[in-house]
């Protein structure tokens, strides 16, 4: 994984790839707003035609992204939280053009993660 606070443009980018994920949720006609309180400056609640999410968005500078585990290493950390998770990655780590987003349900996320995890310890 990309090492964001190896130099200010890494910082940088992980804010711009934030600001086009929540652009990318506005377009798409949801409204977003903070979740205050959780310690967890990646969650957003959005909502659009009554429908609401607790949503983790995730920045990529090398098209991958993490979750952590939880200590306990029985759960996820972030990823147990959410109904649906938003990754931004760029389309080229070394010379970025432009940003994929996404809108996957947590579900389906929790799923791949957990059976990427399984097959690391089988590995």
């Amino acid at each position: 994984m990309t090492n964001i606070f190896g130099t200010p443009t890494k910082g940088a980018m992980k804010t711009q790839l934030f600001k086009i994920a929540e652009g990318a949720l506005e377009k798409d006609g949801w409204q977003i707003e903070r979740m205050v309180g959780t310690g967890k400056s990646s969650l957003r609640r959005i909502t659009k035609n009554g429908e609401s999410k607790v949503v983790s968005i995730r920045t990529s500078q090398d098209t991958w992204i993490a979750f952590p585990r939880a200590e306990s290493d029985d759960s996820w950390g972030t990823l147990d939280d959410v109904d649906a998770v938003v990754p931004v990655s760029v389309d080229d780590k070394e010379d970025p053009k432009f940003a994929k987003v996404h809108l996957i349900d947590g579900d389906e996320m929790r799923s791949r993660f957990n059976r990427a995890y399984e097959a690391r310890k089988e590995a």
